[in-house]
């Protein structure tokens, strides 16, 4: 399976997927895991969404082959552009 294939089920199950109602925000995971400057994914996308307000940068992906069973990490980058608001949720599955 490629690597775009797997980050389009990814990104789609990001956008379709359930949203847990008692989301709790932890702000010391946010402010840990915020770059100061720019990536450059390996995979980029530059896909928009909600009238601009975010962008899908694209995504690290540590193996570009896989077999039935193995395990792949694939690190996610967001840029958010402007404010989202309390109805907002970013997750993924």
């Amino acid at each position: 399976m490629s690597a775009r294939v797997v980050l389009a089920c990814v990104l789609l199950s990001v956008l379709w997927g359930c949203v847990d109602k008692k989301f709790r925000v932890d702000e010391a995971y946010g402010a840990e895991n915020t770059l100061s400057t720019a990536p450059t994914p390996e995979i980029p996308i530059g896909a928009s969404f909600g009238d601009g307000k975010i962008t899908y940068l694209g995504a690290d992906v540590d193996k570009r082959e896989l077999a039935r069973g193995d395990r792949v990490r694939i690190v996610h980058y967001w840029q958010v552009n402007e404010a989202l608001g309390p109805d907002w949720r970013v997750f993924t599955h």
